[in-house]
């Protein structure tokens, strides 16, 4: 908060939460807590094409929120000290062994198709944060044509990516229609 005003901005003002959302969410927190478990019908391998991977947080929780099913067969990480943190857990054994390939904009995803379900990632918020300099496909960090690109590529039937609110406000002719596209 301090950040945005000493960049003359404001944060914007939160959604209003409704009783009736709060009571919705209790009672699906009570159910939940009620049955112990959640019975999701996911198939015995979900391959996973892993893209902006970091150390491989959103990974993990995609693994354990399938039981086990997804399954990364490729990484995709340029930061060396995220990438060497990669190999550490799989040495571990605390992510699945796969290879990690260092540039998203040169990854050909085209080999991957019909052998990979699910693409995921992380990619950066910062061209579209409301913390950023909102520069979009402005900034060298906007990965965005390049993941449209090996979505293209690789056909899967799964999108699962976790970005900033700002993304789905951005008005971009490279990233809206790409994303609307794909249902993001």
């Amino acid at each position: 908060h301090r950040l945005l005003k000493q960049r003359g901005r404001q944060l914007p003002k939160p959604a209003p939460v409704h009783s009736r959302d709060v009571l919705d969410w209790a009672n699906a927190m009570e159910a939940l807590e009620r049955e112990k478990s959640v019975n999701v019908d996911c198939p015995a391998t979900i391959n996973t094409i892993s893209v902006c991977t970091g150390v491989g947080g959103l990974d993990l929780g995609l693994e354990l929120a399938t039981g086990g099913a997804a399954r990364p067969v490729c990484y995709v990480e340029r930061e060396a000290h995220a990438a060497a943190v990669l190999a550490r857990r799989m040495e571990e054994k605390a992510l699945a062994s796969a290879p990690v390939w260092s540039d998203l904009r040169t990854f050909d995803g085209r080999p991957w198709r019909g052998i990979v379900d699910c693409l995921t990632g992380g990619y950066p918020c910062q061209p579209f944060s409301f913390a950023g300099r909102r520069r979009g496909q402005h900034d060298p960090r906007h990965l965005w044509p390049s993941i449209a690109l090996i979505l293209e590529e690789v056909q899967p039937s799964i999108v699962f990516f976790e970005n900033a609110l700002a993304i789905s406000l951005w008005d971009s002719p490279t990233s809206d229609e790409s994303l609307k596209a794909w249902g993001i």
